[in-house]
């Protein structure tokens, strides 16, 4: 994939061309260009970049990791736990709180429909919560605090969670999507739920209940005694406890019917919430407005709906609030882009249908401009460019489970490659950046197809020496340097206006 133009952009992902790209921030004013095989192909103004230092590893060269598989495919309450398994037919969600503390991981369907909250440090298994698909924590501003004894973590000072999750409800059924029901999950500060009741033993239940009614059954209708117990009576009766108390346990939740999530969910405090409701697709007939896909956007303080914001034609495959809160962007199979105001719910503006589906879009952090994937994956455009300082690493995560972090200043990457061979789930997203450690160590965290969370070493060599740009020190890149050798002019601030508007257009993905 060539990016013509490439000007500072957040990022995207295009599940058309089944790879997710995080452009961040970046004075770059030249071409950068990315190849569909990054390993090898990832290179600026003609200059391959370099492997940064051990690399490129395998998913055998971590430094440190655990299974999740086995925690996702066994079920305790299930006669027949799943199998690990024809992994290749898998699909999984992840998210990591804000503090990056707990990581979960949700199955996308049956059988693997569970979400597994885990403590990042410890590598301890948390919670078991009864959902499903795309995951995400809600955004605290003091974070969610210190670790606190297991015994008095639910009655914390505090009176709130430590942590809000929200994930899709499961069906329990073999060949069902996850439900159009959203659920939020309230977890104290070790990552267990607030209120978790005991749980029952729907075997020993249905056992029990197979042994009041079978003398009834064989009296009063001639089911024998071998009948009942070659039936599927057990099994069913297993099922259905279990859906019940499923539906018990989640009866303080809040739920949300006919919906689904975006890609970004929540503000920045948390305290908003986006979700798409009758988002199914028209594309087999044309419904009525009030039955077609839209946006909602609800307070989870206060627990109640603030807009709907309508207007696509469509299912809605991207939705998110700009950095500064005041806009609501779509994106949608309709073909267009819709830009909503956040305080009022109108539409600000929208962009003509751009003759495909579009896939995905994304805010600069100033909240000045958007970039979105649109006809079909094959252009992606860009409204409104600024400049910005910030930003300096893309990393490019393959469909094939290899991971590409490129440090834009001094030219280097580091890969992380799925081994030839090995059977893989699909995982979005399964790279994350953690904190410093105590000792100044920097971490990865990737949660890989085979089943695996795998902790790296960061191998990227520390920064360049830093110029002063007014009272902010900023890194000093390799092509900066190189140019300002060549021509102290290049870096004017008329040239840097003059290439934000040659910028402002669209790029077309090679």
């Amino acid at each position: 994939m060539g990016l013509k133009n490439f000007a500072p952009a957040a990022g995207w992902e295009d599940n058309h061309q089944q790879s997710r790209v995080f452009l961040l921030p970046q004075r770059l004013s030249t071409e950068l260009r990315v190849s569909i095989a990054p390993c090898t192909g990832l290179r600026s103004e003609g200059i391959s970049a370099s492997y940064a230092p051990n690399h490129p590893k395998e998913w055998s060269n971590e430094k440190d990791g655990f299974d999740f598989m086995k925690d996702i495919t066994h079920r305790d309450d299930d006669d027949s736990p799943s199998d690990a398994g024809n992994r290749a037919y898998y699909s999984f969600h992840t998210a990591i709180s804000c503090d990056s503390r707990l990581l979960a991981i949700s199955g996308a369907r049956f059988p693997n429909e569970r979400v597994l909250i885990y403590d990042v440090a410890t590598k301890k298994l948390r919670q078991v919560l009864d959902g499903c698909g795309p995951v995400s924590f809600r955004y605290r501003a003091e974070g969610g605090g210190q670790e606190v004894e297991e015994a008095s973590a639910t009655r914390h000072i505090s009176g709130r969670p430590g942590y809000t999750l929200i994930s899709s409800i499961p069906t329990g059924e073999a060949r069902g999507m996850p439900e159009n029901q959203l659920i939020l999950w309230e977890l104290d500060h070790n990552g267990r739920l607030m209120d978790e009741e005991e749980p029952i033993d729907p075997s020993a239940i249905a056992t029990k209940a197979i042994e009041v009614i079978a003398p009834l059954l064989e009296s009063e209708h001639e089911w024998s005694q071998g009948f009942v117990a070659d039936s599927n009576l057990h099994t069913d009766f297993v099922q259905a406890l279990n859906k019940a108390s499923a539906e018990h346990r989640r009866r303080h939740n809040t739920v949300f019917q006919n919906a689904s999530l975006p890609a970004v969910p929540f503000n920045s405090d948390g305290s908003l919430l986006l979700y798409l409701s009758k988002n199914e697709s028209t594309q087999r007939g044309m419904r009525e407005p009030d039955a077609l896909p839209h946006v909602v956007m609800y307070n989870t303080d206060t627990g109640r709906e603030v807009h709907r914001l309508r207007g696509h034609t469509d299912r809605v495959v991207w939705a998110g609030f700009s950095p500064d809160e005041q806009h609501i962007a779509s994106v949608s199979w309709d073909g267009t882009l819709r830009m909503y105001s956040s305080q009022t719910g109108g539409l600000e503006w929208s962009t003509t249908n751009s003759g495909g589906q579009s896939y995905a879009s994304s805010f600069s952090s100033d909240s000045k401009y958007i970039v979105w994937s649109s006809n079909l994956g094959k252009e992606v455009a860009v409204h409104t460019v600024t400049w910005m300082d910030e930003g300096r690493l893309l990393y490019l995560t393959t469909s094939e489970g290899t991971t590409v972090v490129y440090e834009t200043l001094t030219n280097v990457k580091e890969v992380f490659k799925r081994p030839s061979g090995v059977e893989a789930a699909h995982i979005r997203p399964s790279f994350y950046e953690l904190p410093q450690d105590e000792d100044g160590n920097e971490t990865y965290m990737s949660i890989d197809g085979d089943g695996k969370v795998r902790y790296w070493d960061r191998s990227v060599a520390p920064l360049p020496e830093a110029r002063t740009t007014g009272e902010r020190p900023v890194a000093m890149s390799w092509r900066e340097k190189r140019v300002e050798e060549e021509d102290p002019a290049t870096n004017s601030a008329d040239e840097k206006e003059a290439w934000a508007v040659k910028g402002a257009g669209i790029w077309t993905a090679e």
